[in-house]
């Protein structure tokens, strides 16, 4: 952001991290300005993730949506060799948000596709984690899996409307 001369148009940002704070809207403390993506403090540094907040951005500014982004519902995936992935809340957030007597955890463990194929391959190397709301008919606000290939096997999620997670 160095080169964008943001303190001649009034823009706050970080000087050591040429980051800007940003609202919920993607607005500046310039009314007229706003930001989206890797400048925006506390904003995921994902190029899907920014795409997504552009186009729903011009949609809230010139298509009549009120619609946010909502960064909490973010497919993330760990890289380790047995990977995590997660979208939505974790169960202490949705304790949280919508108490514990409304919620339904479901867990299991499995093998992974590919494990069954080889026989060498330890079984039960899987697990998920959905968390529903009950009643919201049982709507699902969170996922996690810790498996091999966790990225995959949440990549479902990846190809949906987010907000339906």
């Amino acid at each position: 952001t160095a080169g964008l001369h943001l303190d001649a148009a009034g823009v706050e940002f970080d000087a050591r991290s040429g980051k800007i704070p940003v609202s919920a809207f993607e607005q500046t403390n310039v009314p007229h300005i706003y930001a989206i993506g890797d400048v925006c403090v506390g904003r995921m540094e994902l190029t899907p993730v920014a795409i997504q907040a552009g186009r729903m951005l011009a949609m809230r500014l010139f298509g009549g949506a009120a619609k946010l982004f909502d960064y909490k519902l973010v497919p993330t995936t760990v890289f380790t060799p047995l990977e995590y992935g997660a979208c939505g809340l974790s169960e202490d957030d949705a304790i949280e948000t919508y108490g514990e007597d409304d919620l339904e955890i479901y867990r299991r463990t499995g093998t992974p596709l590919e494990y069954n194929l080889v026989e060498e391959r330890v079984k039960q190397a899987a697990y998920f984690k959905l968390i529903c709301v009950r009643s919201e008919n049982e709507r699902v606000v969170g996922f996690h899996v810790l498996a091999p290939n966790a990225r995959r096997d949440h990549a479902w999620i990846r190809s949906r409307d987010a907000s339906r997670c």
